[in-house]
């Protein structure tokens, strides 16, 4: 019997990937007309319950071991 979340792995090495900074990503629509802020609270929302529907989230794991990389941009 394979293990939780085994065979839903999905190779994704030739999805693109694109940087941008704070304030300077393309409008999408979605987002269109959000200050910074709203943005940001709209993301962190998303991310959260999308988290808290995970194996993981339902642990309540401390925020530094979240599944997460933090980039340094130069």
């Amino acid at each position: 019997m394979s293990s939780e979340g085994e065979g839903l792995k999905v190779d994704r090495s030739h999805w693109p990937i694109r940087k941008y900074r704070l304030g300077e990503e393309p409008e999408d629509g979605f987002t269109q007309g959000l200050t910074m802020e709203e943005n940001f609270r709209l993301t962190m929302e998303l991310s959260e319950a999308t988290f808290s529907l995970t194996p993981a989230g339902r642990k309540r794991l401390p925020r530094d071991q979240w599944p997460i990389r933090v980039l340094q941009l130069p």
